[in-house]
């Protein structure tokens, strides 16, 4: 195909919040909620528990531990994933500070486990960051498929 009949593709760049590049009411919300329910759902996976097994640590249903583990996090409030953290007997802090221009509102991440090794992904952080913020995920889905594809480890 010569350059003259290539398509332009027009695109802008993310926020980092795909719900407020949307104009989705309540957007902060639904962000926070889908990084809690995103390692929530990561460390149940490297617990490898089966549905039924979950369902029970969580103290919930067998049909709403699938939306959770399918990526369903709007159909959780924040203070349910919260509790699951609880239930995984780990300790949620909460930290304020000032917000700089161009910063997210909500942060949240998951601190390293003192008595596990460092991940093996932490040697590709760097080009994961690169190739992200060249080519910013639509949603967690692709970017959980994006790192598979740049690491080659199994999520």
């Amino acid at each position: 195909m010569s350059d003259n009949n290539k398509t332009k593709i027009e695109f802008e760049e993310s926020s980092g919040n795909i719900f407020a590049d949307l104009g989705i009411e309540y957007a902060d919300e639904l962000f926070a909620r889908a990084q809690l329910g995103f390692h929530v759902t990561n460390i149940l996976k490297e617990k490898g528990l089966k549905l039924q097994e979950i369902a029970k640590l969580l103290g919930m249903a067998q049909p709403d531990v699938s939306h959770l583990m399918n990526g369903h996090f709007s159909r959780f409030t924040t203070d349910k994933l919260l509790d699951f953290f609880r239930r995984l007997d780990k300790k949620v802090t909460i930290r304020a500070c000032s917000h700089k221009r161009g910063e997210p509102y909500q942060e949240i991440g998951l601190a390293p486990m003192s008595s596990k090794p460092q991940s093996e992904m932490m040697e590709y952080k760097s080009s994961i960051e690169a190739y992200f913020k060249e080519h910013p995920p639509a949603n967690i889905k692709e970017a959980m498929v994006k790192i598979e594809d740049l690491t080659g480890i199994p999520q």
